[in-house]
């Protein structure tokens, strides 16, 4: 009977140091550390970032412009002396060009610019995204043959191919900032516009609650880069 008695006491004894000692279930988790939520940011950003570059360029409408490359040109002759150099004007040499051109163009935003450092992800499910500046892309370049015209005098030289490639090239580049400020305002605000509601609906998609889309100040339309060379490279004399 005494070794019952003692057999159903350590039996009691050992269930109760059981759960005494044992590690209770209910034991809060500790919150994890600041560079494992850094980490899950960063993580955050670049799946962000991959998710806007598959944007790849959003463009605007078009915008078109005429311009008339006028070549205006007289030969200068001269001959060296023992007095020095005499320079005069060569007499019926005068040379002039006309060259009437289209120019198309789009402005676009390259979400290929976009990287970690343009992304803020807010604890409210919010996201802030530092949009690039646009890129004004020309599309193409048309002559009008029809309406060229090339005068010159009976001294005047023969104006090679070179030298007009050349002035045509510098007068294409400049058609940009020749267009009216309030035309090319409205291809950037266009190109804008087109970006804000396809990245947001992209963002809000993926699940966040709220999308800021911003822009840097003080973005001047008329000193935006423009991209020419493929136009440039199309063009037929």
């Amino acid at each position: 009977m005494k070794n019952r008695i003692a057999a159903v006491v350590i039996i009691v004894v050992g269930v109760l140091l059981y759960f005494l000692l044992a590690p209770s279930s209910s034991t809060p988790k500790t919150a994890p550390s600041n560079e494992a939520a850094a980490e899950d940011r960063m993580m955050a950003k670049g799946e962000i970032v991959n998710l806007v570059r598959q944007q790849s360029r959003l463009y605007s409408a078009e915008q078109t412009a005429h311009k008339k490359i006028v070549l205006s040109t007289t030969e200068k002759d001269s001959i060296t002396t023992l007095m020095g150099t005499l320079k005069w004007t060569r007499p019926w040499s005068k040379s002039h060009i006309e060259i009437p051109l289209t120019v198309t163009f789009k402005a676009y935003l390259d979400m290929e610019k976009i990287g970690d450092d343009d992304i803020t992800v807010g604890l409210d499910s919010s996201v802030t995204i530092v949009l690039p500046d646009p890129v004004i892309e020309m599309t193409s370049c048309e002559i009008d043959h029809s309406s060229e015209v090339y005068d010159s005098q009976i001294f005047a030289s023969a104006k090679s191919q070179e030298f007009i490639n050349r002035h045509v090239t510098v007068a294409v580049g400049n058609v940009w900032g020749e267009i009216g400020r309030i035309s090319r305002d409205k291809i950037v605000a266009n190109a804008r516009d087109n970006a804000n509601k396809t990245i947001a609906a992209a963002l809000l998609g993926a699940g966040f609650k709220k999308v800021n889309l911003r822009y840097r100040s003080g973005m001047d339309a008329g000193r935006l880069t423009v991209d020419a060379d493929k136009a440039l490279g199309n063009i037929k004399y």
